[in-house]
């Protein structure tokens, strides 16, 4: 016979999407590429981590000075060898000034606009050095809002 059983359920609340800092939603230490790396190894790289862009950084320091996509290496390739460096191609890439970036403490809202208000894939995470700390990409950011939804 059941008598006075009460049943407690825990409900975890999710998370608003409004307090998530982008170290929360960020890829951390992502492939990078150097100058001196070949269009083919680059190409290789790309398809065999299935990724559609990298930041090109120094190796010395692991600072950020460009970003590289398969849409840029898709125009590379039809005028050149794929054996040539990216260096060969260094005017043809975003300069560091342009890059789109965010740091790890910027809040969600932060990347989302640069999604929202430029034509781009992915965003750079640096530190104030412009060390290279992670990447958000368009993927990351469905990811938060499944996260945002789920308790």
């Amino acid at each position: 016979m059941l008598s006075n059983v009460i049943l407690v359920y825990h409900f975890q609340m999710a998370k608003p999407i409004s307090t998530f800092k982008i170290r929360e939603i960020m890829t951390p230490s992502p492939i990078a590429v150097i100058f001196k790396d070949k269009l083919f190894d680059i190409m290789e790289l790309f398809i065999s981590k299935q990724i559609s862009g990298a930041a090109v950084i120094e190796p010395a320091t692991g600072k950020v000075l460009t970003v590289v996509s398969e849409a840029d290496l898709m125009k590379f390739a039809a005028v050149s060898p794929l054996t040539e460096p990216l260096i060969t191609f260094k005017p043809k890439l975003p300069a560091r000034e342009d890059l789109i970036t965010v740091y790890p403490d910027d809040s969600f809202a932060e990347v989302y606009k640069r999604f929202l208000t430029h034509p781009i894939k992915r965003v750079i995470v640096v530190d104030l050095e412009m060390h290279l700390l992670g990447i958000v990409s368009r993927r990351d950011v469905l990811k938060a809002f499944l996260k945002s939804q789920t308790p």
